[in-house]
């Protein structure tokens, strides 16, 4: 699972759609459409849902993968900040 097109899905269910999404992350509509569709590709069940034309909503499955990549954010920042933390650490 590419953590890009799951950044992508994140940043879609958030902002409520493709357009909000693509705005908020300085790509095109088209872009964050097909990466999310990709990743609904690879997992193989639906992660948005229309609620009107311009409107989405995470599905039941795309709300496991929501809560999921908070918690992935979570351990990616604590991470970055040990690494961080280790590297100002004397030798």
């Amino acid at each position: 699972m590419d953590l890009q097109a799951v950044r992508y899905f994140v940043a879609a269910v958030e902002a409520g759609s493709f357009a909000g999404a693509a705005a908020k992350l300085g790509l095109t509509q088209p872009a964050v459409a097909r990466q999310v569709r990709l990743l609904e590709r690879e997992l193989g069940v639906p992660l948005v849902a229309s609620i009107t034309p311009r409107r989405l909503a995470a599905t039941p499955s795309g709300q496991v993968l929501l809560a999921a990549a908070g918690e992935i954010g979570a351990i990616l920042d604590r991470a970055r900040r040990d690494a961080l933390d280790r590297a100002t650490e004397p030798s």
